[in-house]
């Protein structure tokens, strides 16, 4: 009964925007949710990295990142935080975060973003492992909407290499300006389904 009455107050948070995209911020002292932390806050690959200038890149923005699926699985957000010092949230640890004075944002496809956030809006983190994960796998074709920002294993994939060796960025970039945010990486699989990797 509980988890049904938690899942029930965190789909409205996202019933707050009715159409395919808004913005909305969240006055609620009691509004929060509880999830399970799926990206690893020192990786560099977490976020798309923003052209600021022709040849200039915010890279900043990953490290203010993070992305958290509910307890269950079923859907996740994208958090981002104003500084990179407010994110301490740690892979595989479940969380619960305050959601008074967020900004809710809803994208087309079912993108949920929180943002405005800051370390006092972590009310509560305990550590956890991959275990505490649960486990979703699927083939590229089978991949809904509410699998964004959540953990999901890919079955029978490989990259889809046309020429050349792999390597897991555009090598014409090297030792150039930073004008590239990321290089999208093909993969498919066995039922000839493709999604692009993006790589930083």
């Amino acid at each position: 009964l509980h988890k049904a009455i938690r899942r029930q107050r965190q789909m409205c948070i996202r019933d707050r925007i009715k159409g395919e995209s808004g913005q909305v911020v969240i006055n609620n002292p009691e509004a929060s949710f509880e999830g399970i932390v799926i990206s690893d806050k020192d990786n560099a690959n977490v976020e798309t990295t923003p052209n600021t200038e022709r040849n200039a890149t915010d890279y900043t923005v990953n490290a203010k990142t993070a992305y958290v699926q509910m307890l269950d699985g079923s859907y996740g957000y994208r958090l981002q935080f104003d500084a990179a010092d407010d994110n301490t949230l740690k892979r595989y640890s479940q969380v619960k975060i305050s959601l008074n004075g967020v900004t809710l944002t809803k994208e087309a496809a079912e993108r949920y973003t929180l943002s405005g956030l800051t370390a006092a809006n972590i009310v509560s983190q305990t550590p956890g492992t991959a275990s505490d994960l649960i486990r979703k796998e699927k083939s590229i074709g089978q991949l809904t909407d509410e699998d964004i920002y959540t953990y999901v294993s890919l079955r029978e994939v490989e990259f889809a290499l046309p020429d050349g060796s792999y390597t897991n960025v555009n090598e014409g970039y090297f030792g150039t300006a930073n004008h590239t945010s990321c290089v999208p990486r093909t993969l498919y699989d066995k039922d000839g389904n493709t999604i692009s990797m993006l790589i930083n």
